[in-house]
């Protein structure tokens, strides 16, 4: 495998190809890989689809930071479903660590225009978990409805995920008679 130098310069070559296989070992490597978070975070604004979802892909691998959260909110906008996408599950495995910044950014993403960013990002906060639950309850009483309704349902859906969660361990748990 190349060098981590080279692999940060191979974001910035020509080649859209050399660009996303470049990404790619990035993500191979890991969180070894956290001096390439600059370089990817840029990448995410890439002209090449494909180079973009790469580059999430790879941020995600080798482990959110709060400087990738404003780079990763843009992408929720993305004209590109894949990298919309690929941005929404990178937010939503934000850390508690970061969720204080990722959070608030994704309430203020709940309230765009754009029905598919609202979806996108009330999907990273359902994934996200718990850290979420304190803003979406917040968002609950939003003035717009959708905003709302977002809320509402990604509090649903850390519920559902949550309950299960307690199921699977306490079927787990031996019983004590």
């Amino acid at each position: 495998m190349k060098s981590l130098k080279a692999l940060i310069g191979g974001l910035g070559e020509e080649s859209w190809m050399r660009r996303v296989l470049s990404a790619k070992d990035l993500a191979k490597i890991g969180p070894g890989a956290r001096g390439a978070l600059p370089a990817l975070i840029a990448a995410v604004a890439d002209e090449d689809e494909l180079v973009r979802v790469e580059s999430i892909a790879a941020i995600r691998m080798i482990g959110l930071s709060s400087e990738a959260i404003p780079a990763l909110i843009r992408a929720l906008r993305d004209e590109s479903k894949l990298v919309a996408g690929q941005a929404s599950g990178a937010l939503g495995q934000a850390s508690e660590r970061i969720a204080d910044e990722a959070v608030p950014a994704l309430i203020r993403a709940m309230r765009d225009e754009c029905d598919p960013v609202r979806m996108r990002a009330s999907v990273a906060l359902a994934i996200m978990g718990s850290p979420a639950v304190p803003a979406l309850t917040v968002a609950l009483e939003d003035e717009n409805p959708e905003v709302r309704e977002a809320a509402l349902r990604a509090l649903q859906k850390i519920e559902e995920n949550a309950t299960k969660s307690a199921q699977q361990t306490a079927k787990e748990q031996p019983c004590d008679s």
